[in-house]
């Protein structure tokens, strides 16, 4: 191909090399400026992308762990004032055994191939931003945060990023173009920016799965960004205002009373600096959230729904050790705000909503306060509140502590609540302990009511 200016032998013969000095070794790939970026076709025919140094060594985490990936991977990185360009060129022997499913956005492309990147923007080997596309150029995109140790069932698939992307299979393999606009994602205002990055492929013929900087089945995935390589080369570049308005309205025609009914609604995100961001809902229509799943409840106790709805999904970590806060009670809202950030290792969210019920509308207020302390371990707080008459109240405050030392977890939690006439039974504690390996996991825990 044009954009290729080494041999597939000499990109072989350094992966080697750098595989032999340790799969350990920080890793770093550098971003070019350029004047005319790509177009996004998947093609890399550009002749920016002559101007980047390709990257390549991927290292296999399955089926053989610490070894050279049996098919090559290279990737390069440039970019303008408005984007992030990542070009991608996955070779593969078999392209007639390439795996490409046409599936909806954010799906799992499972058992197909695919290729990642995570972003960690601001270098805390803490958060990240994910992109994947597979060789039909199906997107998906998330959030993670606590150095991916929440795994894929903790990532924030209720983010959804504007960036774009192509793919095209090739009689060498396949290949991917993304551009990744600055004002998408959330990084410091320094001059000159240091970013984590990695990048994984999945080649389903062989079931192999590598990754540029290594990550091992003990680190479970690449959201763990602390195994992250490094990206330089990022000057003079601005993230942008990050406002986003979707104002809404609605008409309704019933024919039986011969009356008309119309609603109006918005909803705004606002980046108020580049660590904080302020969402606001006014009278939200959420008619477009796929619809829970029936079920008969034959016992005592009240099913449990999992939230869809993106205002209370999005940085949701932050209110739910323990699950003191249930968004789900506020079915319908008329009103909400939201303020989430972290910097320089504290984590803080704020929520507010009035609900729309019989009676009184009840108010929610929640806060959410997290430490990152040690290396990856945490502290947090948070305290919910509910207020629907003068009589009629709820109050809960929960503790949460996680300590994460190489393979093992360790979190302990404790909460107490607050309801007009219950003085007993109003402290919980839980405590859970875990170790990981590649070949096995053990979890187990006690939850128990405190007598105080």
């Amino acid at each position: 191909m044009a954009w290729r200016q080494i041999s597939s032998s000499a990109l072989l013969l350094a992966s080697l090399i750098a595989f032999s000095s340790g799969s350990a070794a920080p890793r770093q790939v550098t971003a070019v400026r350029v004047q005319q970026p790509p177009k996004i076709d998947g093609r890399l025919d550009d002749p920016c992308w002559k101007l980047a140094r390709p990257a390549s060594g991927f290292i296999q985490m399955d089926p053989d762990e610490g070894k050279p990936a049996t098919e090559q991977t290279s990737f390069r990185v440039v970019y303008d004032q408005e984007n992030l360009y990542i070009g991608i060129e996955c070779l593969d022997s078999r392209p007639d055994k390439i795996v490409a499913r046409l599936v909806p956005r954010d799906s799992n492309f499972w058992p197909g191939d695919v290729v990642g990147v995570v972003l960690d923007t601001f270098g805390d080997q803490q958060n990240c931003y994910g992109f994947a596309v597979n060789p039909k150029g199906v997107q998906r995109d998330y959030r993670s945060a606590e150095d991916g140790s929440r795994g894929w069932g903790g990532i924030d698939l209720a983010w959804d990023g504007l960036w774009y992307s192509a793919a095209q299979i090739t009689d060498e393999g396949w290949t991917a173009e993304l551009a990744i606009p600055f004002k998408t994602v959330r990084f410091s205002r320094k001059r000159s920016q240091l970013w984590g990055i990695n990048l994984h492929r999945y080649q389903s013929s062989k079931r192999e799965d590598s990754h540029w900087s290594f990550i091992s089945r003990d680190d479970g995935s690449m959201l763990k960004v602390s195994k992250a390589g490094t990206l330089i080369g990022l000057e003079d570049i601005t993230p942008g205002l990050h406002i986003k308005l979707l104002p809404y309205g609605t008409t309704k025609y019933e024919r039986k009373t011969d009356n008309w009914k119309a609603d109006t609604g918005l909803n705004l995100k606002y980046g108020i600096t580049s660590d904080f961001t302020l969402d606001v809902t006014l009278n939200p229509d959420f008619c477009h959230i796929e619809a829970d799943e029936e079920r008969i409840n034959l016992t005592r106790f009240e099913l449990f729904y999992e939230e869809k709805r993106p205002f209370f999904l999005e940085r949701s970590e932050l209110f739910t050790p323990m699950n003191l806060f249930y968004s789900r009670r506020i079915a319908d809202p008329r009103f909400g705000v939201k303020l989430t950030g972290t910097s320089e290792g504290w984590s803080l969210g704020l929520l507010g909503a009035v609900d729309e019920e019989e009676g009184p509308d009840p108010t929610y207020g929640v806060i959410g306060l997290k430490r990152d302390i040690l290396e990856n371990s945490s502290l947090g707080i948070v305290g919910v509140a509910k207020q629907k008459t003068k009589d009629q109240w709820s109050r809960a405050v929960g503790l949460e502590l996680g300590l994460r030392p190489g393979n093992s977890s360790l979190s302990l939690n404790l909460a107490r609540s607050f309801n007009p006439g219950i003085k007993k039974e109003d402290w919980k504690a839980s405590l859970w302990l875990g170790h990981f390996t590649d070949r096995f996991f053990i979890n187990g825990g006690l939850v128990l009511p405190v007598a105080w």
